[in-house]
């Protein structure tokens, strides 16, 4: 998977949030795959990370990915925090672009 260089917040390069959506999605999908192949469980904005049965030590592999493919430094707990695929891609895509993230918004608390 390609790689996202660190943007500025102010730079005209920035992913959209659709983007970053997309990019998360994706390697949620193949992180769950590679955990357990016969998965077969439909990922889509709303999917909980606990729906696709990820445990502690697969939702910090999954940051770990993400940091990887977004070249940027999150928070490990943040597949804790943001529990749903769309809530996940929001955190990153506020870390890339220093927008602030509204996280009872996002999970509608």
């Amino acid at each position: 998977m390609q790689s996202i260089p660190t943007l500025n917040p102010n730079t005209q390069n920035a992913p959209s949030q659709a983007q970053v959506l997309q990019t998360v999605q994706t390697v949620l999908v193949q992180h769950v795959r590679q955990l357990n192949p016969q998965c077969s469980a439909s990922i889509q904005d709303n999917t909980s990370l606990d729906a696709l049965g990820l445990d502690s030590v697969a939702r910090v592999g999954l940051v770990s990915e993400l940091e990887k493919v977004f070249n940027i430094s999150l928070d490990p707990g943040a597949a804790f925090d943001y529990v749903t695929v769309s809530a996940l891609a929001a955190y990153v895509w506020g870390q890339l672009t220093g927008q602030p993230v509204d996280v009872s918004k996002l999970l509608d608390v």
